[in-house]
């Protein structure tokens, strides 16, 4: 025989559950621009503030450093720093050591959540200024639904 009719059209399904959106989400600080001299004073010059839509979701796990026009011809420890801006509490988010001759430096960074925090980079201690020239760093967040790179 031949085919019947098709059926109609079933009943619409429930609404899927929310997604985790991003895995991922980045912040830069640019503190010292691509030609100019690396100085205790200037690295701290700039901040970012960690979005509060980050609390309980994202953590910050990594970054990069980078150099502008020249890499420092030593060694330099920088120090990631932060401000709990509901309590004004300081705290070392990250310490790490950029090679010399290196344009780019990776770094570990201990998962943990800094939302609502500002943020700012300092060379450690009581440190020369690096020889080089111009200065970023990327942080990386990850949404806790996800898994690590």
């Amino acid at each position: 025989g031949t085919a019947g009719l098709p059926g109609a059209t079933g009943p619409t399904g429930p609404q899927g559950d929310q997604g985790v959106g991003y895995c991922y989400e980045h912040l830069a600080l640019n503190p010292v621009p691509i030609d100019t001299q690396i100085t205790t004073s200037n690295i701290s010059d700039a901040f970012v503030g960690v979005p509060s839509f980050f609390a309980n979701t994202y953590s910050i796990f990594n970054g990069e450093s980078w150099y502008g026009n020249q890499a420092a011809s030593n060694a330099v420890t920088y120090v990631l720093k932060g401000e709990d801006t509901t309590s004004g509490t300081p705290i070392t988010i990250a310490t790490w050591t950029h090679a010399s001759g290196q344009e780019r430096q990776s770094f570990g960074i201990t998962q943990q959540d800094i939302s609502i925090h500002k943020i700012w980079v300092e060379i450690s201690g009581e440190a020369p200024d690096a020889e080089a020239l111009g200065f970023s760093v990327t942080l990386n967040f990850i949404n806790s639904g996800c898994a690590l790179p």
